[in-house]
């Protein structure tokens, strides 16, 4: 059993109003912390977790660690986490900012996978993954949608 648990949020869709996809992109894709933040912000990353011991877990940059984690306050405990636990980027091994590039490539029908594979420079088999991991997320919402 994991000794984090998310904490649920509320998820309040951002409103952007009408804006050019590029732009929306170069506004978030700007460095870790800036492509971070807009994820928690719209409830694709948590903010914290709730420790075993019973208090939140912080945010945080610690050393070694390429990536932030979440790290539980208690002076006894201290134990760390990934920011990305129980979200939809838990199993993506790349920096969060590659994730947004891919989607953004995937959202403007970039799709041909020598293509993503020349601008990422990822693994043909990594792109192929991703793809219908994606393609999946939008189904299961779809079928979301539909039910009662």
């Amino acid at each position: 059993m994991a000794h984090f648990k998310p904490i649920k949020m509320h998820t309040v869709p951002s409103s952007f109003g009408v804006m050019q996809l590029k732009v929306f992109y170069q506004s978030i894709v700007v460095d870790a912390d800036t492509c971070i933040t807009w994820l928690q912000d719209n409830g694709l990353l948590v903010r914290g977790m709730f420790c075993k011991c019973g208090l939140v877990s912080v945010l945080g940059k610690f050393l070694g660690v390429a990536e932030d984690r979440i790290r539980c306050p208690e002076r006894n405990c201290r134990k760390v986490a990934s920011l990305r636990i129980g979200s939809f980027c838990e199993v993506f091994n790349f920096p969060l900012i590659n994730l947004l590039e891919f989607m953004y490539l995937w959202a403007k029908e970039i799709i041909s996978t020598d293509v993503l594979v020349e601008n990422l420079g990822w693994a043909t088999a990594t792109i192929t993954d991703w793809k219908n991991f994606i393609r999946h997320l939008f189904e299961r919402s779809f079928w979301q949608l539909l039910s009662p």
